[in-house]
């Protein structure tokens, strides 16, 4: 797959932002040799994390929203979650 020349120039020069689904991880392996949980999985994981509850009912999406808006720096802890 070809970029375009304008994309590779703006992630060189450090001015692009990179938005990646779950999906993104898939077949990776986390140290320990634990793979990273992908969709419907990352979602209960953030329910039981950050929402005080179990496995989430909700889209992943939703979930996510849902955590940023009830924790402050959602994505410091998360870190700590999946690994």
């Amino acid at each position: 797959m070809e970029l375009p020349q304008s994309l590779k120039n703006v992630v060189q020069e450090g001015r692009a932002v990179l938005f990646l689904g779950a999906g993104a991880t898939y077949g990776s392996t986390l140290p320990g040799g634990k793979h990273p949980p992908l969709g419907n999985a990352l979602g209960d994981l953030i329910a039981e994390r950050f929402l005080d509850g179990g496995p989430s009912t909700h889209p992943l999406a939703w979930t996510a929203e849902l955590a940023i808006s009830a924790t402050s720096a959602p994505h410091l802890r998360l870190h700590q979650t999946i690994q």
